[in-house]
Formats: C-alpha cells, sequence, structure tokens
C-alpha cells in the first residue's frame, strides 16, 4: 500500500555460500531440482566444471528441461552476479524503476531478463 510516499524497495543479496546452498543445489535433487546426481561443492565448481547431462525422464521432461534452462543461466550469468555477492552491502534501498530488474525474469515485452 502507497501511502503518499514513493514506491521503493529492499533487495537483500546472497553471499557466495548462501547462493549455492538456497539456489543451486536444490536443482540437483530430485524433489525441487532435476536429479543430476552431486551438487557442486563451490560456485567455483559450478562454473567451471560442464554440468551433468540432463536425465531422460519422459514423465517430466517439459518441467526438468525448464528447470535446467534456469541452472544453466545461473551458470551462464554467475560473473555478473559476483559483485553483488561479494559487496559488503548485504541490502540495498531501490526506487520504482528498479524493481522489475531484481524480480522478474522477463522485461515489460516479455523478454527475458539477463543477469
Amino acid at each position: 500500500m502507497n501511502r503518499g510516499g514513493p514506491v521503493k524497495g529492499e533487495v537483500i543479496f546472497h553471499d557466495e555460500a548462501s547462493l549455492l546452498r538456497e539456489v543451486i543445489v536444490p536443482y540437483y535433487s530430485r524433489g525441487k531440482g532435476v536429479d543430476l546426481g552431486p551438487a557442486p561443492a563451490s560456485l567455483e565448481v559450478f562454473k567451471s566444471q560442464p554440468l551433468p547431462s540432463l536425465p531422460d525422464s519422459p514423465e517430466n521432461k517439459a518441467r526438468d528441461e525448464t528447470r535446467y534452462d534456469h541452472l544453466r543461466q545461473y551458470r551462464t550469468y554467475l560473473d555478473g552476479y559476483r559483485d553483488w555477492l561479494a559487496g559488503s552491502h548485504r541490502s540495498r534501498q531501490i526506487g520504482k524503476d528498479e524493481i522489475r530488474q531484481f524480480v522478474a525474469q522477463v522485461d515489460e515485452g516479455g523478454q527475458p531478463l539477463r543477469g
């Protein structure tokens, strides 16, 4: 609810350990991910080694392909996240015009946002 003040938000950033634990590792398990086997032990391992092959699962093929693509995008854009992960400031106030870039996966035209 906007009570007459400016629309704004606060973004709280992951550090390397929480990005790995909370975002990357779950993609490797069957429950939330695509059962890719052992998860990487660090973001460096995630970035430097090829992703495991996507297992053939006709039951959930479209879902698994979407999840695998999201994981691939994290890997592709990981270097662009480095400043946010290593920064000394764990949060940042943002204005209305910045909210979409931090919370959406597509722009106003439906095109994917890139990290």
